[in-house]
């Protein structure tokens, strides 16, 4: 299995088990899938797909972190999560400024 590939299936299974899941379970899972879903996002990019597709992922992986924090912000002790929060910020303005 190629690494896109496996990232895909990543995030696939974390969003499958965040859907049966509530509380701090369900933000972990939540963290994996937007963690997955942001480095399909990053990998694109490196590739030259600045296109809406890679937009739908980021918005996919901020919508996760998004989540994750307001279920458990105690999963981000030391914010990583919220840095890679503005990150995705940063990157869906990139994306939208090259596809447009």
């Amino acid at each position: 299995m190629d690494l896109p590939s496996a990232v895909c299936a990543r995030a696939s299974v974390a969003g499958a088990l965040a859907d049966g899941q509530s509380g701090t379970a369900r933000a972990a899972a939540l963290a994996v899938r937007g963690t997955a879903e942001h480095q399909l996002a990053r990998q694109a990019m490196a590739q030259g797909d600045y296109s809406a597709s890679t937009l739908d992922i980021l918005r996919r992986a901020d919508t996760a972190m998004r989540e994750m924090l307001a279920l458990d912000p105690d999963l981000d002790p030391l914010g990583a999560m919220s840095d890679r929060r503005r990150e995705i910020a940063d990157e869906m303005v990139l994306v939208h400024r090259r596809a447009g």
